[in-house]
């Protein structure tokens, strides 16, 4: 039998503490890296779930937006999301807003607008009434815009900044001559003939009333709302005048007025054929003015008067009518096009069959002067605006419209 500690010497307590000693060691250790295991698996199964938390998030987001895109396009106005920076873009709904509440704190860059448009003319422009006007390099995006509605500058009218009144605008009246000669045979002189055309300022004016509810609760896209509305009433105004204004109560002199202006004949509408059409161009070509920015501008009655043309005659004769509308271009694109120009039409003109309803030409003769921009003025108090509870925007623009060469235009008689 072996001895026992006692036997051999040894206390049994020291002895135990020598064996465990190492042993316990060697579990705290294991206890020590397992604890670390398991709070790094927590840890892990923390970011997991957090990712999984994300996720769901994110995706409850992207639905929230594709809901609130939704409810925008069912129930706001097309186009109307505000546009610009509005720490240094200027907005006319805040200029509107200052004016009505004299809280031009709120509204900082309208402020230093409206404070350097007062200090540039020396508190001339300061409005009586509590207005605000807005500088020219400002209204540029109604400038787009209404060159997008006027059916004569989208047509290719050529525009022109000018100052001054009058304005004084060469046309050649008469050219110089060319002829062959022999040798030595004297070459006779000619010189073109020039005259000239007088541009004078004629005041267009649009008048917008705005609800005061509107500007101050900040209803999303009133600057489009304001500069479309705007464009529009100046759009109108402006191919009435470029068509067919008479020079009388104000306005200008248009296409229709213009002396030397090619003319031929239209009947009303489902009384004409294709050949009817077809010379307008032979008006110009005989001028030898088919070519420039050629197109159409025409009353809706007599695009639709070739929408429901007839294929043929009494006589049984048929018209080209492949020619006469061309659906479509390369791509598939639609296209409105009559005779292979393009054409515009526009209420404000004539409807067929009437003096003026149908107008062919080079585009690019009609000159439209500008002097300046649009100038833009709001007010609370002006006419009935203050019993209304409304701010009133009105915008004038001072233009004239010039026929440089009669000749690049025919209208129906």
């Amino acid at each position: 039998m072996a001895d026992t500690p006692q036997e051999i010497g040894i206390d049994p307590k020291t002895l135990a503490l020598s064996i465990m000693g190492p042993i316990k060691e060697q579990l705290d250790a294991t206890l020590k890296e397992f604890r670390e295991e398991e709070a790094k698996t927590v840890a892990e199964r923390d970011v997991a779930r957090m990712q999984v938390l994300d996720n769901k998030f994110a995706d409850q987001a992207k639905a929230y937006e594709e809901l609130a895109e939704k409810v925008k396009s069912q129930y706001s106005l097309p186009g109307a999301e505000p546009v610009g920076d509005p720490k240094k873009d200027l907005s006319i709904a805040r200029a509107c807003y200052g004016v009505k509440t004299g809280d031009w704190a709120k509204v900082p860059v309208e402020n230093e607008i409206r404070l350097a448009m007062q200090a540039k003319a020396m508190d001339t422009t300061s409005d009586p009434l509590g207005g605000f006007i807005v500088p020219e390099e400002n209204v540029r995006p109604i400038i787009d815009i209404l060159r997008s509605m006027t059916v004569v500058r989208d047509l290719g009218a050529t525009v022109l900044s000018v100052a001054g009144s009058p304005v004084q605008i060469p046309r050649l009246s008469a050219s110089a001559t060319a002829a062959w000669v022999g040798e030595n045979t004297a070459i006779t002189p000619s010189d073109p003939t020039f005259e000239q055309v007088t541009a004078t300022p004629h005041k267009a004016a649009a008048l917008v009333a705005m609800s005061n509810e509107m500007l101050l609760m900040g209803t999303p896209g009133a600057d489009t709302i304001i500069n479309q509305d705007i464009a529009a009433q100046i759009a109108r105004l402006e191919d009435l005048a470029a068509l067919s204004g008479t020079g009388a109560a104000n306005s200008p002199v248009g296409i229709l007025n213009t002396s030397g202006v090619n003319t031929t004949a239209l009947d009303v509408a489902g009384s004409n054929n294709y050949t009817a059409y077809a010379a307008f161009i032979a008006e110009l070509r005989t001028d030898d003015a088919l070519f420039g920015s050629l197109g159409w501008a025409m009353d809706p009655t007599c695009y639709n008067d070739l929408l429901t043309m007839p294929t043929a005659d009494s006589t049984g004769d048929h018209f080209p009518l492949a020619r006469v509308i061309i659906d479509q271009i390369g791509g598939g694109i639609p296209a409105e096009r009559v005779l292979g120009y393009p054409v515009k039409t526009t209420s404000q003109m004539t409807t067929c069959g009437t003096a003026g309803s149908c107008t062919f030409g080079n585009w690019a003769d009609l000159l439209i002067c500008e002097w300046g921009g649009i100038t833009l003025t709001a007010s609370n108090q002006a006419g009935t605006a203050f019993a209304a509870d409304q701010t009133w925007i009105r915008a004038t623009k001072l233009t004239d419209f010039i026929v440089r060469h009669p000749v690049s235009f025919c209208i129906n008689s």
